[in-house]
């Protein structure tokens, strides 16, 4: 499982093909098989379920092609460049994903008229994981050019802003809501919000604070957070145990299953995730 819209509509991909759920009757269906590339996956669905991911000729190969699968039942090669990714899909069905290798140093991209735009960060490398209805987009910076520390990093129109404590802390965004104004990830291996105070003046910028923990001392890690902000989801980790979390306003709620993994939540609180079953599989679930 990647994302889930507020239709209750979740994507991702099983045995190699993407694939779509119903997160009321639990039914899932292959989408259309992408003509040359029988390997896909479903990463982003927006509010109208236009979905966007990736595709390619095997789970190994080392280049993708960014697709998005249409309303209509129709499938889009986004560009005719080799080793692109469509990672996120915005309402305003603007996209965004990544430049490179499938297993190697990648760039943040924008996908606009058949063509991979780059997206300029600190570090020159990195990827996108989620993108505002007003085409704001954040991911993790990279380090493979500069040897530097991974950092989060939001984008709008051509400029881009590293969101970190400081130049050697470990940063990276999960999330941002549909106004691009709420940002979620983590910060020094904690979890973390940006608050965006203005636009212009002597306090423009993000604004950081803290999203507590779940349990004292655990390293909390957000994945995923609701179009207004309310909800956010994710793991925390103590050693080699880990649980699922729903933080709603300022409270968590552990969610049930073993080693619970939550990848995103829509606003009517349904959660789509996984949990390990006993023979060591993940299997897709959904919380409400």
């Amino acid at each position: 499982m990647s994302a889930i819209n507020n239709a209750g509509t979740v994507v991702g991909a099983v045995d190699g093909r993407a694939v779509v759920w119903n997160a009321e009757t639990g039914t899932m269906r292959k989408l259309r098989a992408v003509p040359e590339y029988p390997y896909s996956v479903a990463e982003a669905i927006n509010a109208s379920g236009v979905i966007v991911g990736l595709a390619a000729s095997s789970s190994t190969a080392h280049v993708s092609r960014p697709v998005r699968w249409n309303l209509d039942g129709t499938v889009t090669l986004l560009t005719s460049e080799e080793g692109v990714a469509a990672t996120a899909i915005g309402d305003d069905d603007e996209i965004a994903g990544w430049r490179g290798g499938m297993f190697a140093q990648r760039t943040p991209v924008r996908l606009r008229n058949g063509k991979a735009i780059d997206i300029k960060v600190s570090s020159g490398t990195g990827y996108v994981t989620d993108i505002s209805g007003a085409g704001v987009v954040v991911g993790v910076t990279q380090g493979y050019r500069c040897n530097c520390t991974p950092h989060a990093f939001v984008t709008q129109g051509a400029s881009s802003t590293t969101l970190t404590l400081a130049s050697t802390v470990e940063s990276g965004a999960a999330a941002i809501t549909t106004d691009g104004r709420r940002i979620v990830g983590t910060a020094d291996g904690r979890a973390t919000v940006w608050e965006h105070v203005a636009d212009t003046g002597p306090h423009a910028g993000w604004m950081m604070g803290s999203l507590g923990q779940p349990r004292s001392g655990w390293a909390t890690q957000p994945t995923g957070m609701n179009g207004s902000g309310d909800l956010t989801v994710g793991t925390a980790h103590s050693g080699s145990a880990q649980i699922g979390w729903v933080r709603r306003g300022t409270a968590f709620t552990e969610l049930d299953g073993n080693r619970a993994e939550p990848v995103d939540v829509n606003d009517g609180g349904v959660i789509a995730g996984y949990v390990t079953a006993t023979s060591g599989a993940k299997q897709p679930v959904v919380w409400r």
